[in-house]
């Protein structure tokens, strides 16, 4: 049973180090590394060849891009180069439990019908040490509940964080497949994971997921709701409709979705072209229009969501939002 780990670097080397030996010490030893560098700058490339080479692993190749692709395309990319029956998605700055690959390959074996496989996380600083996150997915019970995740008209909203992923060999060509690179690698695989009825949370942590200064995710931020841009969103919106509309055809041509999952994905490109609509010429008609589409949306501050960015009242928007928040836990 071949395992693969797919990995991508750029100028991370005060942390790679960790990582490489976090999946260096795995109970389960990786068949295959793949790490992809995007023209780092700094000593992430030396690092990892030295790390390499002292440890002697004929089984781990490092690449270096030629030009710099961003990271969205370079873990397309890098996927497309593994070929074994299970792969794991690895950032450059996390540190793995040792029993990471272990534990997520028996849960997957013993359920074949499993294609996504995301586990939860514990939140680690700049210096490793452990507070409490505030993302769903961070350490909570540890209860190796396994929690599937329902299809629902909404299933575009859903997201996973990759580095907890662990994908079977069938999810992985198809998202060759489809083949778009400038769209996010787990974005996909969850996403394309429900459609497929085979995306399951793993209630036990796998990782130790660092935020940093140099890291961007919304993991632990107060206030994340409106802290983005019009132009974020839209850019997101329609980097969805291209997916979405890939994902259409290679649907039909592979007989991959029954017809109610194909309806979801035409209605679902009608809904985002609506919101694309919106928020470029700000027309309340079509505001009104998306009430239709109301089931997908993961909620209704999703959609004032659309309406705040709209006309640039996000940040006051969402600092509403969190005092809301803050009193009714009050």
């Amino acid at each position: 049973m071949k395992v693969s780990v797919v990995m991508t670097t750029y100028n991370g080397e005060n942390y790679v180090y960790e990582q490489l030996r976090s999946i260096y010490q795995q109970t389960r030893k990786p068949d295959e590394v793949l790490i992809c560098d995007d023209c780092s700058t700094d000593k992430t490339t030396l690092i990892i060849q030295d790390f390499i080479q002292n440890k002697k692993l004929d089984n781990w190749r490092l690449t270096v891009n030629s030009e710099n692709k961003g990271w969205q395309k370079n873990f397309v990319d890098t996927l497309r180069e593994a070929d074994g029956e299970y792969v794991f998605f690895s950032d450059q700055d996390d540190i793995w439990y040792n029993d990471k690959i272990e534990a997520m390959l028996n849960v997957m074996q013993k359920h074949p019908e499993i294609l996504c496989l995301s586990g939860k996380m514990t939140t680690i600083d700049g210096n490793g040490d452990v507070f409490l996150g505030r993302n769903i997915f961070s350490n909570q019970n540890n209860t190796n509940h396994l929690d599937k995740c329902e299809f629902s008209l909404n299933f575009n909203t859903a997201i996973l964080q990759g580095c907890t992923m662990c994908i079977a060999r069938k999810l992985a060509d198809m998202i060759a497949l489809i083949g778009i690179n400038d769209f996010a690698h787990d974005v996909q695989a969850c996403r394309l994971g429900i459609l497929m009825d085979g995306t399951y949370i793993f209630d036990r942590p796998v990782i130790y997921y660092r935020l940093h200064d140099n890291n961007t995710s919304g993991v632990v931020a107060d206030i994340n709701f409106g802290s983005s841009n019009l132009q974020n969103r839209m850019d997101s919106i329609n980097g969805s409709i291209i997916w979405l509309e890939r994902l259409s055809e290679v649907s039909k041509s592979q007989n991959l979705l029954d017809t109610e999952k194909i309806a979801a994905v035409q209605n679902t490109i009608s809904f985002q072209k609506l919101r694309a609509q919106f928020l470029s010429d700000k027309n309340i008609i079509a505001l009104i229009k998306l009430l239709k589409y109301r089931k997908y949306y993961t909620g209704f501050s999703m959609y004032v969501g659309d309406f705040s960015y709209a006309f640039h009242i996000n940040k006051i928007t969402g600092k509403i939002l969190w005092y809301m928040k803050k009193l009714i836990k009050i």
